[in-house]
């Protein structure tokens, strides 16, 4: 009996594989996705490094908080507290999770120009999540390579322009809690010259009361193919925000029974914060005619300014920013061996004043 079972069995196997080498696996050829938050322009199967790339960032999301694309990516934790004025707390493999405000401990480039600064903050105001493509995010100690990025890279790119003609993309949000954002994106192609621009307002009430939130922002882009392999491209990221109120905390009694409320003491103190922040820059880039796809060279010259008026209990915080730099990179290959050498020169200067924060004047009598 046992035998006549052991053939049995046999004989399955034996049809299963006829039957599977008749009918062969089909295969497809994916396109190669290009990892350019590491030195080296590569393929992200042939980096030895921890990466993840999010693609169509700025489709169907509202916009609002990097945890709408963020949230599947293994050991990156995006802390939304759904508060514009504080914005997202990001945290690569538990890095930065105790920066009290910005972003700490993570490198973050939007085109190729850094939003942290020299000292190691970070600020995403111009991080419009609307006009993004894609995100590229190197998990890991990545200190080596980029100074004060001991938790990784957080890459951002604006939409890739048109193929063909121009086109013009408005976008029209309206949620809950007086939530509305409007959008308009431009984006062409013309001989060697591309082009992209989104312009974007941004009204909230928020779900608390001293919650109102207003930002507005541009976002351009424009590249020239100087010869067919190299193109330069200008970049200017603005971002304003006239009021972003903060209805801080509650105690466990008060978030309990009245949520929405807010202490009277934070609404004297006129807790909220006002933000203008410019950056602007050049990039240059070669690749190659062997290597199309990859980059082998590129020269990135930036500048920001940030003005920001911030007023929290007990004082008021005025700072007045100025920074930039260049970052450059070259790669040479030779008999199979390639050696990528990159360049990092940053400067910040801060005019940093605070007062004391006597509340906001009562009515006249």
């Amino acid at each position: 009996m046992k035998k006549n079972q052991l053939i049995q069995c046999l004989a399955l196997i034996l049809i299963a594989a006829a039957a599977r080498a008749d009918d062969p696996e089909p295969r497809y050829q994916m396109p190669p996705i290009e990892i350019t938050a590491t030195r080296a322009s590569r393929e992200g199967f042939d980096l030895p490094l921890a990466t993840t790339v999010i693609a169509e960032v700025g489709r169907a999301r509202p916009g609002l908080s990097l945890a709408e694309s963020l949230r599947p990516v293994p050991g990156l934790f995006v802390a939304n507290r759904h508060n514009l004025s504080q914005g997202d707390r990001l945290s690569v493999r538990g890095l930065g999770a105790r920066a009290a405000f910005g972003v700490r401990g993570i490198k973050v480039l939007l085109d190729g120009i850094p939003l942290t600064m020299p000292d190691g903050q970070s600020q995403l105001n111009n991080l419009d999540l609307g006009s993004t493509g894609r995100i590229e995010i190197l998990r890991g100690p990545s200190s080596s390579l980029y100074g004060n990025a001991g938790g990784g890279v957080l890459a951002a790119h604006t939409q890739a322009p048109a193929e063909a003609a121009w086109r013009v993309e408005p976008r029209l949000i309206a949620g809950s809690n007086g939530l509305f954002r409007a959008q308009t994106g431009l984006a062409g192609r013309s001989a060697n010259t591309h082009a992209f621009a989104s312009l974007y307002e941004l009204r909230s009430e928020g779900y608390r009361d001293h919650a109102d939130a207003r930002a507005r922002g541009l976002n351009a882009l424009v590249g020239h193919a100087l010869t067919p392999h190299t193109e330069l491209t200008l970049l200017l990221h603005l971002y304003d925000a006239p009021y972003l109120f903060n209805p801080s905390s509650l105690d466990a009694n008060a978030a309990r029974d009245t949520p929405r409320s807010v202490r009277g003491f934070v609404v004297g103190q006129g807790a909220s914060k006002q933000v203008r922040q410019g950056q602007g820059g050049i990039r240059l880039e070669y690749r190659p005619s062997y290597a199309p796809h990859h980059r082998a060279s590129s020269l990135v010259l930036y500048g920001v300014g940030r003005a920001l008026k911030n007023p929290i209990p007990g004082r008021i915080v005025e700072l007045d920013r100025r920074a930039g730099g260049l970052r450059t990179e070259h790669q040479f290959a030779w008999a199979g061996t390639r050696l990528v050498t990159g360049l990092d020169l940053d400067f910040q200067r801060d005019d940093r004043r605070e007062f004391a924060n006597e509340g906001l004047p009562g009515p006249r009598i």
